[in-house]
């Protein structure tokens, strides 16, 4: 990146002053939580993941169905909020074990 800059003011000498701009360390926090239990998650967060450690099938948001050993993320950016409420159902016979990640930036 040095060269680039010194590459940069060589070319622009005409009075055009270069600045290096050094960006922040973005720092977050994430919280993990383990259900065995039908439920309402808030999502309340920038990132949010589920783990099925189960051996039952969770069904997210009455759509998604997450098979034993099955995951899932939703992304964001740092300025991003996801405000989804998420339902998770277990269906069927067997061990109930959702693991939700939810990551949160620190302001």
């Amino acid at each position: 990146m040095n060269n680039f800059l010194t590459n940069l003011d060589n070319d622009f000498s005409d009075g055009i002053q270069t600045v290096a701009v050094q960006r922040q360390r973005l720092k977050y926090n994430n919280n993990i939580q383990a259900f065995n239990q039908s439920q309402a998650i808030f999502g309340e967060c920038a990132e949010i993941s589920f783990i099925n450690q189960g051996t039952s099938n969770v069904l997210v948001n009455g759509s998604l169905i997450l098979l034993p050993t099955q995951a899932i993320s939703f992304d964001g950016k740092k300025d991003e909020f996801d405000e989804t409420i998420y339902n998770i159902v277990f269906q069927g016979a067997g061990t109930n074990n959702c693991a939700v990640i939810r990551k949160f930036y620190n302001t």
